[in-house]
């Protein structure tokens, strides 16, 4: 009962990790992307 309890738990918190580190990194990244691009016009 233990194992199967712990299963899903693992499982929801990989993907919750994974979600918070992309974020940031892909704000990060259009940012720095868009202010180029917004001083060359």
């Amino acid at each position: 009962k233990i194992w199967s309890d712990e299963a899903p738990l693992q499982q929801e918190t990989i993907p919750k990790d994974r979600d918070c580190v992309i974020k940031p990194v892909i704000t990060m990244t259009v940012e720095h992307v868009e202010i180029p691009l917004d001083d060359q016009s």
